[in-house]
């Protein structure tokens, strides 16, 4: 079989982003036209630009084995990613659009020079660490897709890190978010293009596969309908709210683009919309994986790229070539994307004589170096760094929510900086812990309890006694109320008998008691973040 095609269509996608490279390339540009395009973007580019940044490599490899597993039930996820934006578009977005800086973190700690800059140095090291490890993962499948051509993980590293840099360091976050379109369009074409195939492969004209469809354990499967799992819907929905407004409403990524749109109705809209733009590529991505357990039951069990096997077990030259295309875009769209939203805080904390392409190249040596890192550290480390690293930026996320709200219900007063010492290490400590008890809905739990620490620490140590007495009465009573609701939930549950769809069993009440503690202490708090005199001793870090 002529392999000629699989050279080919990567090598017409290259030679795009080569004419783009040389189109937009300029000598020099100012700060607001190099890091947000001159605020000219329109609202379908930064849409398709924000789902093509949030879709990596790793949604590529893993949504497919997850709706291989569990079929559609990351529905709920994406519902919860919708909800998220929508909360961020109308609460979060308005301050940070009208007060936006150079970097988002610089907008938050206003002019606490320090305070800017332990912010923006947890998040770089967050940052470099994840997006790294989501570089490193594209060199690992086209290295598994490519392996007769000899270049190894680094060779292919390397490849992608020269391509990106080259568009985006000449033309900035305009070259980014153009590049983005043709990048989100092949992401989302491809899926269609292998559900199709897959479907078309289906035995006996899809009759199991039909079946199964129209059977309600393909949506939320009842074995894992409990509190105590990852795929409790309600459990996927509250995670998927809160993680989203971590990724987009405190994370100067996919913000980044958002803020270089022209009003900040359009930023909204854009912002609001992409969430069923992710929604539509991720419910793709698991339909993929979903009809690949019908379509090729003779996959290598226990596989974690089932896809990446599919397309190799194929051996159809123009389809593996489109698929290489489909792991470059989703890997530089990632790369370019980190480039700029790091190199922005880079320049926001050092010198800010120097221009914007200094501090991108340098996030994009940083980036490379960690993927290139990664394969030592992968192969040392039996298969738990890649876990460990693709959650870096949980670490972050909870005291990143809660600096995010301070700032906004403190209407734009920077936060000081024991406030974001205390944000950023309360939320860390307690995802560490978290992570250690080894439960299932963990995830969850990590995004929604780390960011109480950091709101009840800090406001621990500036309130003056009788503050602090009224802070833990009204956390006492709300934890009160909402026990008295969760026993309530249980009465109705066990007098309508509804096993398939809330089960809660004895075993994790526990978990939902901690859930709904965590509830009651961001409750309780939320009416005295309220309080104007109360706030601005907390934002001031001015204590009677």
């Amino acid at each position: 079989m002529q392999s000629w095609p699989i050279f080919l269509i990567p090598a017409v996608y290259f030679a795009l982003l080569g004419f783009i490279t040389y189109v937009l390339a300029r000598r020099e540009q100012a700060d607001d036209e190099y890091f947000l395009a001159g605020r000219r973007v329109g609202p379908v580019m930064s849409l398709v630009s924000v789902v093509a940044t949030e879709t990596s490599v790793a949604t590529v490899i893993l949504f497919p084995p997850a709706g291989l597993k569990s079929g559609f039930a990351l529905v709920w996820l994406c519902l919860g990613y919708i909800a998220g934006r929508s909360l961020v578009g109308f609460v979060i977005l308005p301050i940070l659009y009208s007060k936006h800086r150079l970097s988002i973190y610089a907008t938050m700690a206003g002019d606490h020079t320090r305070a800017t800059r332990f912010l923006s140095g947890f998040y770089l090291l967050a940052k470099v660490i994840s997006s790294g490890v989501r570089f490193f993962l594209a060199g690992v499948a086209l290295d598994a897709l490519f392996r007769h051509v000899g270049l190894g993980v680094p060779g292919w590293i390397v490849i992608m890190a020269l391509f990106a840099g080259a568009y985006s360091l000449t033309g900035g976050l305009r070259a980014v978010i153009l590049t983005d379109q043709i990048q989100g369009f092949v992401i989302l074409l491809m899926g269609f293009a292998l559900a199709l195939i897959a479907f078309l492969s289906l035995p006996d004209g899809g009759a199991a596969f039909g079946a199964e469809v129209l059977d309600s354990s393909a949506w939320l499967r009842r074995n894992e309908s409990a509190w105590s799992s990852n795929l409790f819907s309600p459990v996927l929905f509250l995670g998927g709210l809160v993680l989203s407004i971590g990724s987009h409403g405190a994370d100067q990524d996919l913000l980044q683009r958002v803020l270089a749109t022209r009003t900040l109705s359009v930023a909204r809209r854009s912002l609001i919309l992409s969430g069923l733009g992710a929604t539509l590529v991720i419910m793709t991505y698991l339909g993929v994986g979903f009809l690949l357990r019908h379509a090729s039951p003779g996959l290598p069990e226990g596989t974690e790229a089932p896809l990446v096997e599919y397309i190799v077990l194929l051996d159809w030259p123009w389809l593996t070539g489109s698929f290489a295309v489909l792991l470059f875009a989703a890997a530089m769209s990632t790369i370019d994307s980190a480039m700029h939203s790091t190199g922005a805080v880079w320049k926001s904390v050092l010198n800010p004589a120097v221009s914007g392409r200094v501090y991108s190249a340098l996030s994009l040596f940083c980036l490379t170096g960690f993927a290139l890192f990664s394969i030592m550290l992968q192969s040392s480390s039996e298969g738990s760094f890649i876990k460990l690293a693709l959650g870096s930026m949980s670490y972050v996320n909870g005291g990143l929510i809660a600096i995010t709200l301070l700032f906004v219900l403190g209407r734009g007063r920077g936060v000081s900086e024991l406030s974001i010492l205390a944000a950023l290490f309360g939320g860390y400590f307690t995802t560490v812990v978290l992570n250690q008890l080894g439960d299932p809905a963990r995830m969850t739990l990590n995004a929604i309890m780390a960011i109480i620490p950091g709101l009840v620490l800090f406001q621990s140590l500036r309130l003056h006694r009788w503050a602090k007495v009224r802070l833990w009465v009204a956390s006492g009573a709300s934890l009160l109320a909402f026990l008295v609701l969760e026993l309530l939930l249980r009465l109705l549950l066990d007098w309508c008998s509804l096993p398939g769809l809330l089960d809660l069993e004895p075993a994790s009440w526990p978990l939902v008691t901690v859930l709904s503690a965590s509830a009651a202490l961001l409750s309780g708090h939320l009416p005295l973040l309220f309080g104007r005199s109360v706030y601005s001793e907390i934002v001031s870090g001015s204590a009677r």
